[in-house]
């Protein structure tokens, strides 16, 4: 197996702060400062990187080739993050080639979806999780250097984000943004990844949408919670 040698990409510098690894349904104040191709990202809360500290990881590339080093996830962005031999902790240069990758005991797969992270295994059917974070209110350049907001989801959406991932270069200097942290889930089966849908779970575990309707209601089940969609799988594969 050939070992392949981490870079770092120079085109996106990030301001990190380390996070509690723990996530609320809160918003975020990120300042975007723009210099040519340089785009500088900082936050108000440490809501941007997925581990307190970097953890021992290995990154597997869709070439078959690997990679060792510590690792972390920026959420802001949704890059693997690196340390280098100067203790700098950067994005992986090449992570369109990245096929999955696993940071401590976490495995993580890289999708259309975004990063996905499994967090339940159960009969060769597993649960993922993709985190991110989506527009929900951008700070307009006002005259005389004031500021004026908008309430345009739309609007900043089509400014900000590309599926998952936040695109910055098209914000002016010292643009503000209020970011809204959110979780999706999926299910995969044979590496496929599916939504976490009812109608998701009665065609992978084939059970009657209908039946699975009625013990969603009976059990009062959240589909949009892990423990309850782990409930919901346990169901499915006692049946």
């Amino acid at each position: 197996m050939i070992k392949k040698s981490l870079r770092f990409s120079s085109t996106l510098l990030i301001t990190f702060m380390v996070i509690n690894n723990c996530f609320a349904q809160e918003n975020v104040n990120v300042k975007v400062s723009r210099n040519e191709n340089i785009v500088d990202i900082s936050a108000e809360k440490s809501y941007v990187l997925l581990y307190n500290e970097p953890l021992d990881g290995r990154i597997t590339f869709s070439d078959k080739t690997y990679a060792k080093a510590k690792l972390n996830l920026n959420l802001l962005t949704d890059e693997v993050l690196f340390i280098t031999p100067e203790n700098e902790l950067l994005p992986v240069a090449n992570q369109d080639q990245i096929s999955f990758f696993s940071i401590g005991k976490d495995l993580f797969f890289k999708t259309s979806n975004g990063t996905v992270q499994v967090v339940a295994n159960i009969n060769d059917i597993q649960l993922g999780m993709v985190r991110g974070f989506k527009t929900v209110n951008i700070d307009k350049g006002g005259a005389y250097g004031m500021s004026s907001s908008t309430s345009s989801v739309q609007q900043a959406s089509s400014l900000l984000e590309t599926g998952n991932r936040i695109i910055a270069s098209s914000l002016t200097v010292n643009q503000k943004v209020e970011l809204g942290y959110y979780e999706k889930w999926y299910l995969i089966n044979k590496s496929k990844f599916y939504p976490a849908t009812l109608k998701n779970f009665s065609k992978i575990f084939k059970i009657d949408k209908k039946e699975l309707e009625t013990y969603v209601k009976t059990a009062n089940i959240d589909i949009n919670k892990k423990e309850d969609l782990i409930s919901l799988m346990n169901y499915c594969t006692a049946r």
